[in-house]
């Protein structure tokens, strides 16, 4: 007994080491997924914000050309107004309404009452401030909380009336709609300098951050100062426990970059760590799975060991078996890289059976193919992985028939096939053993593993069988991974690229030379009407008809980055090749009744991609503009 314990020994410190490792691992792995979540909500946090200063800049630039337009037409008067049409310029915009201020201290409204300002308000302070947007305030006409954008209406140097957009926060959840961790966050803005919310999807009605009761706050985060962070447009989190269902919830706050506003986003412990939770829940499975392994192991090494004297060279063999499996499940562990894991995986089992050449075959249901998806190779053999794709499953029928009782393949000589495709297969490759063994997922035979040649070990299937689990595991974790990095990268209601994608690409390409580089920015028209009109299910039609012509000619080169804003970027294409793509787009949004403004352009040579889109967005906003301007005159011949 004192022997056979001596002889574990080595193997108790493997154990050991490879437990340690295991929990090293594990610390490392929730350290690097806890730092993604955070960072997801940050990126998100960011594309958010965004998104309100683009599409505040285009509404401020709207209310722009209705100034200009009342100075170059010369018609600044209280009578002229109709003439100008400001309610065409407000059409598609975030104000409700567009309101003139004049020196006397009256308001033109919209719908051309003349009116005395309210006694709060006094023109020549607000031309004081210059172009500007107030605090919240309740609006005279319609009582509802809103905010006025300023934009001082000047000739010859002299202020002569004051445009106002008005801005009715009841329309603003409308118009900024953001599906965050599947609508399960809530999103804030709020006004610094005195704590009004603009925007609240945490609340019921609108309120004052200032004034917000105090909860319990987690460990780490007592001694935040929220109000002082938001004053100072500060970015950070503070993490507490709901007052609703004593969750903990997590705040993340950040200027949004205009107006001296913070966003707050504000969402439960399970929604921004729910990658954490499932991962470490795989995690911990796993490492359930690892530790009966092992623990069966020990009691199986107990056993080979007290065989010893009946065995000593199958004794031997079971040990060698036995500490290659703890390589392989360190292997697999052992590197953030699935594929670079498996590949690690791959040498240790050509290494033990001396063998030419490993393998893995992974079975494609929907062509009915197999496709050979990892390979080893020793030096010297010639790499056979991109002959073997696609290989029709028919064409091992006997192979089929064992996997499917999920028991080993074994040739132990090639003319044994002869009769069947697979001696055509495996004679070019000059294999004349091969041991093969199914690889399962609830019941289903997934593919296989197999090695060619082995030199020893060739009669035994003992290890390919015991790691056919942990290789199941680690193929199923690779597909979950690409398919939540997916689902991240895709726009939910046209699964076109969305903009963290875009973000992505554009970041890619910095300090890089493109060749043949074609870029496009496209605006849909109209869907704000479609919107208001027919309700918002007819909006989202109109945007996944936009999107499936889009996609149908730029299938891998659409975005989505915006709710009715999308982007193309193309490289190595030829410029009469994008031009005809171009024109074939816009010819066949107008056969699906889909108005659009784009700005398009191609270089031969590009050496920054992000300013060559600044200047597609900029010939957009002109074919914006110019359809403004059609529109407004078809409206005026009316």
């Amino acid at each position: 007994m004192k022997q056979n314990l001596k002889r574990l020994l080595p193997v108790s410190i493997v154990i050991g080491i490879t437990i340690i490792v295991s929990f090293l691992l594990y610390d490392k792995v929730m350290d690097r997924e806890k730092e993604r979540c955070w960072q997801a909500l940050g990126d998100s946090a960011k594309a958010i914000s965004a998104e309100f200063q683009m599409k505040f800049q285009d509404n401020i630039t709207t209310l722009g050309l209705a100034a200009n337009a009342m100075v170059q037409e010369d018609k600044l008067k209280p009578e002229q107004i109709g003439s100008v049409h400001l309610d065409a310029f407000e059409e598609n915009t975030i104000f409700s309404r567009i309101d003139v201020l004049y020196p006397d201290n009256t308001i033109l409204y919209e719908d051309g009452r003349k009116d005395i300002l309210r006694e709060d308000v006094d023109f020549n302070d607000i031309a004081a401030l210059g172009e500007h947007i107030s605090h919240r305030l309740a609006d005279v006409e319609t009582g509802n909380e809103s905010f006025y954008y300023y934009m001082p209406v000047e000739k010859d140097g002299e202020i002569k009336a004051i445009l106002t957009g008005v801005i009715d926060t009841t329309d603003l959840a409308d118009i900024f709609q953001f599906s965050l961790y599947d609508d399960h966050a809530a999103i804030c803005l709020v006004d610094s300098a005195d704590g009004n919310y603009v925007l609240d999807t945490w609340h019921p009605t609108l309120g004052n951050a200032y004034d917000m009761p105090d909860r319990t706050r987690l460990k780490g985060y007592e001694n935040v100062d929220l109000t002082s962070e938001i004053k100072a447009l500060k970015t950070g989190v503070i993490a507490f426990e709901s007052n609703t269902n004593g969750k903990d919830s997590y705040m993340y706050y950040t200027p949004v970059g205009l107006f001296d506003w913070e966003l707050l986003v504000i969402a439960q412990d399970d929604v921004v760590f729910s990658s954490l939770l499932y991962l470490k829940k795989l995690m911990i499975f796993a490492g359930i799975i690892e530790l009966l392994l092992l623990v069966l192991y020990i009691i199986w090494n107990f056993y080979t060991v007290d065989q010893l004297a009946k065995s000593e060279k199958e004794t031997k063999e079971q040990l060698k078996i036995s500490n290659t499996l703890i390589q392989c499940v360190t292997a697999l562990s052992s590197n953030k890289s699935i594929d670079i894991s498996i590949q690690n995986l791959l040498e240790i089992i050509t290494q033990y059976f001396n063998s030419d050449r490993t393998y893995i075959f992974e079975i494609d249901p929907a062509k009915d193919v197999l496709n050979n998806t990892y390979e080893y190779v020793k030096e010297g053999i010639t790499p056979q992985i991109d002959n073997l794709q696609e290989v029709p499953v028919s064409e091992l029928p006997n192979w089929m028939e064992t996997f499917y009782k999920f028991q080993p393949y074994y040739i132990s000589d090639l003319e044994q096939e002869k009769g069947y495709p697979s001696y055509d297969l495996l004679k070019p490759q000059e294999v004349n053993q091969l041991i093969a063994v199914p690889l399962g997922k609830k019941g289903q035979v997934i593919g296989f593993v197999g090695v060619d040649n082995p030199r020893q070990f060739y009669d035994d299937a003992t290890l390919l069988s015991s790691i056919q689990f942990f290789l199941t595991n680690s193929l199923a974790n690779k597909k979950q991974q690409a398919l939540l990095q997916a689902m991240s990268y895709h726009d939910m209601l046209t699964y076109l690229y969305n903009r963290n994608k875009y973000i992505e690409v554009l970041d890619s390409y910095k300090g890089k030379i493109i060749e043949k580089v074609g870029a496009a920015y496209i605006d849909l028209n109209g869907l704000k009407q479609i919107n208001d009109n027919q309700g918002h299910e007819a909006g989202d039609t109109f945007i996944r008809t936009a999107a499936k012509v889009l996609s149908g000619i730029f299938p891998e080169n659409s975005y989505r980055i915006g709710g009715d804003e999308f982007v193309v970027m193309t490289a190595d294409l030829e410029e009469a090749d994008f031009q005809n793509k171009i024109n074939r787009l816009q010819k066949e949004m107008q056969e699906n009744q889909v108005s659009i403004s784009i700005g398009s352009l191609w270089k031969e040579s590009c050496s920054d991609l992000e300013e060559m889109m600044k200047e597609a967005d900029h010939r957009m906003y002109e074919a914006k503009k110019a359809y403004y301007q059609k529109a407004d005159r078809r409206t005026h011949s009316h």
